[in-house]
């Protein structure tokens, strides 16, 4: 599990996976990140995306793709990322990792900073591509807590 629902919003369960696009190898993606929807079913939104996202995934694609369907957190909310790095059910049986961080664990995230997506689909705070923030940190890393607490606001813009 790569997110916690703290706050508002609403769980939008069963919405048909863009099985293609989900696949190991093609956009892979862990609960917690940014989700959009298009002809074929609900995908990993990367930083063309941003403009159009939906929520987030609840699950990781490897859940997901059990069953073809994603549950997606919607709405504005109060949301906790969580890195799942070093939880049990890290790898599939294959090994193929199936939890992480949903956020750019390369960065530290700070109360106040806005939230993007980057071109790896990861939740950012530098703006790219058209520079949509999609929520606020309202908790950042610490050295005893290394998940990310946001207010999250999708909103669609043309």
């Amino acid at each position: 599990m790569g997110v916690t629902q703290l706050q508002g919003g609403y769980q939008d369960g069963e919405l048909p996976l863009n099985m293609t696009d989900s696949a190991q190898g093609v956009h892979p993606y862990y609960g917690g990140q940014p989700a959009t929807i298009d002809a074929n079913g609900v995908r990993l939104a990367l930083v063309a995306d941003e403009t159009a996202i939906i929520g987030v995934f609840k699950n990781s694609s490897y859940q997901d793709r059990q069953n073809g369907n994603a549950t997606i957190l919607g709405g504005v909310c109060r949301l906790k990322f969580i890195n799942g790095s070093g939880s049990a059910d890290n790898t599939d049986p294959n090994g193929n990792v199936i939890e992480g961080a949903p956020y750019d664990t390369t960065i530290t995230f700070n109360p106040g900073d806005k939230i993007y997506v980057s071109a790896a689909g990861l939740w950012t705070n530098v703006s790219g591509g058209a520079g949509t923030a999609k929520g606020i940190v309202i908790k950042g890393q610490n050295t005893s807590d290394d998940s990310v607490e946001v207010y999250f606001m999708p909103v669609v813009e043309s």
